[in-house]
């Protein structure tokens, strides 16, 4: 057990470190969470620093808090104003990437994990959706075009939500009960009830807001509602996620000033949001182990599977919105996995124990998923990235071929300036 001294020892490593791991990801590319996750392996699996097993039931909690946050911080920046016309498009590339993914990851597991149907479901709803707090992280480093801009927060958003009631709908489905009509009816209900009490606590927080909330705690008091909403949507059936979400949205888009939230309280939101999440990485890398080698063959198989599920969802999206080719590879390259796939992996073990090697597998795919964003988030920043692109980079390979002997010529002329600049410094 740690002393109370390492503890807040530890609490301001860990402060810095996702600080600096911020830092890095807006000067070098490389994505904070696989900093916090690899300082997480090091201090856990790979020296045994610190057990993991103390901290399991905090780690839950804080993905979930975590996740309450970054929703309700994505659902008030959403403005239905100026993305009500993006929004068809963004719907065709959510659910079609969804289903494209789960579909591939499902098949994935079903033929390498060989799974029984039900359970390969499963892990496809778990690993089938992006991560909105990455994707929002490197939108605003990559500065795109604002349809672009609008449509993958939009997607990622929706996202996100649309996973949580997936895979809640799939693990809450008795052995017993039909699967298709329980999923789908576990899933409508779900939706509905989230939406009531959502719309509900927006109105009466119109009401009561303007008597209760003293300016310098009205940040504290939404986040009580919040956290209401979270709960009371839990308690009657609902998603909790889906309600913060919607109350996200309606307190980010109302037109009235008393219920309208304020700028300073979004930096409070968004801070409080930072710091969760930098402790659940670090907390995550400390308590999972790492993936097994018989489990090699199936990541591959995933990886390969969201691939191939990106490609067409993006040609989907293609069909309805008219973007350029750099656009849509910009899209493409969109697809890192990260806070929602963790916490769901964590959340899923919990229910059915017969999955413990998912949250390592989720946790590989995270990390490889944002490495590979890192590799390419450099070039987009820089405005030069799309010659990374394999569509791009097969066009380069041809066109070098194709000038064979232009570049034999320019070679020759930089021959030459390097002799005549030798021998000028000779000549002195």
């Amino acid at each position: 057990m740690l002393s109370q001294t390492a503890i807040f020892g530890l609490l301001a490593g860990l402060l810095l470190l996702g600080f600096t791991a911020n830092k890095m990801f807006r000067r070098t590319g490389v994505p904070d969470l696989i900093v916090l996750l690899l300082v997480g392996l090091l201090l856990g699996p790979l020296l045994r620093l610190v057990d993991g097993t103390q901290f399991q039931t905090f780690t839950n909690l804080l993905g979930t808090f975590a996740l309450i946050l970054i929703l309700f911080e994505s659902g008030t920046e959403l403005n239905f104003a100026e993305s009500l016309k993006l929004f068809p498009s963004a719907i065709v590339l959510t659910f079609a990437g969804y289903l494209l993914t789960f579909s591939a990851v499902s098949a994935a597991a079903f033929l390498t994990l060989h799974l029984p149907l039900k359970y390969a479901f499963v892990v496809g709803g778990v690993l089938g959706c992006s991560s909105s707090t990455m994707i929002v992280a490197a939108l605003q480093q990559i500065q795109p075009p604002t349809t672009v801009k609008v449509i993958m927060v939009i997607d990622s958003a929706l996202g996100d939500t649309l996973t949580v009631l997936v895979v809640g709908s799939l693990v809450d489905i008795a052995d017993g009960d039909p699967f298709v009509s329980a999923f789908v009816g576990g899933f409508i209900v779900r939706m509905l009830i989230s939406l009531a009490i959502a719309l509900i606590a927006a109105y009466l927080w119109s009401r009561v807001s303007p008597r209760i909330s003293e300016p310098r705690f009205k940040s504290i008091a939404v986040l009580g509602v919040v956290l209401a909403v979270y709960s009371l949507s839990r308690t009657l059936g609902g998603s909790g996620l889906l309600g913060v979400l919607i109350l996200g949205l309606a307190l980010g888009n109302i037109s009235y000033r008393a219920m309208r939230i304020e700028p300073q309280e979004l930096v409070f939101h968004s801070e409080l949001s930072f710091l969760v999440r930098s402790f659940f990485f670090v907390l995550l890398g400390i308590e999972v182990e790492l993936v097994s080698w018989a489990h090699i063959i199936p990541v591959l198989a995933i990886l390969a599977g969201l691939l191939i599920s990106r490609i067409v969802a993006v040609r989907s999206l293609a069909l309805v919105q008219r973007l350029s080719s750099k656009d849509l590879e910009l899209i493409f390259w969109m697809f890192p996995r990260g806070l929602v796939t963790a916490v769901l992996a964590l959340k899923v073990v919990q229910k059915m124990p017969q999955f413990s090697y998912l949250p390592a597998l989720a946790l590989t795919v995270i990390v490889l998923t944002n490495i590979f964003l890192s590799l390419v988030h450099g070039g987009f920043a820089q405005n030069t990235s799309y010659g990374c692109s394999p569509t791009m980079l097969h066009r380069q390979i041809r066109d070098c071929f194709k000038r064979r002997n232009s570049s034999q010529r320019i070679c020759a002329i930089y021959r030459k300036n390097r002799e005549q600049s030798r021998d000028r410094r000779n000549s002195r």
